[in-house]
């Protein structure tokens, strides 16, 4: 009897820690990321947006994510995560930095083609991360948590359930103020493979919109229409409430 009862124990205790081991490996799967937008896009978010990918090469697509393409690749040296700037809806610029200074250069999306011009400096930024071009403020806290200050006041409209370690950072906005750009990196992905998310200002929308960004914040937006302009995640270093729920956004 005694014997039974100590084999029981023993397959009890088994039985726990496998139990645990299941618990620990489903949570190390846990995925913070918003829904792909490339695989069901969102036609609510306007205009497009340009970025580096992991092959160093600068991809454009629209924000909704229904379309995407390389639209060039330097083909040199590491230039990849240099800030983008789009001039016109058909042109992007960035600085390429090499010997003997940087040099601007300037890609035609729809061609390829790209011309570079003597020494050049970025355009000067229009504030800190995580300022929209209205002024309003946006940062990530611990856990994963979006918090939104407008006109005085704070309040959070997100929250991704992520560690303390691998926060999502909202790097820049679009041109019109209505929408954050973020980059999440993965653990062990390290600087060279980011994810872009996409979140409305009031946290009513989220998406993911590539898992392949290369950088950190290098990304351009371009809103013909209503708001018409620049912006560019990579800067000097942000309503109404959205309903929040954890690890996800509650519409």
């Amino acid at each position: 009897m005694r014997q039974r009862a100590y084999v029981a124990g023993i397959l009890g205790g088994v039985a726990a820690l496998l139990v645990l081991v299941v618990v620990v490996l489903q949570f190390g799967r846990y995925d913070p990321s918003p829904p792909s937008l490339q695989e069901n896009p969102n036609p609510a978010i306007p205009g497009m947006i340009a970025w580096w990918d992991t092959d160093n090469c600068i991809v454009v697509g629209a924000a909704s994510g229904a379309t995407r393409k390389q639209a060039y690749c330097p083909g040199g040296p590491a230039t990849g995560g240099s800030p983008l700037n789009w001039v016109d809806a058909k042109t992007i610029m960035y600085v390429e930095y090499a010997a003997p200074g940087p040099q601007r250069v300037t890609v035609n999306i729809e061609t390829g083609e790209a011309t570079r011009s003597g020494t050049a400096t970025p355009d000067k930024p229009f504030g800190p991360y995580g300022t929209a071009p209205d002024g309003t403020f946006a940062t990530a806290f611990e856990d994963g948590e979006i918090w939104v200050t407008e006109n005085g006041q704070r309040h959070m409209v997100a929250d991704f359930d992520t560690s303390k370690n691998h926060l999502p950072q909202v790097v820049s906005w679009s041109p019109d103020s209505r929408w954050m750009v973020l980059f999440y990196q993965k653990p062990r992905s390290g600087y060279e493979e980011s994810e872009v998310w996409l979140l409305a200002r009031d946290g009513s929308v989220a998406g993911t919109l590539t898992k392949d960004a290369r950088g950190w914040g290098s990304v351009g937006w371009w809103i013909e229409a209503p708001a018409r302009g620049r912006s560019s995640a990579q800067t000097e270093p942000a309503a109404s409430t959205g309903s929040v729920v954890r690890g996800r956004l509650k519409t």
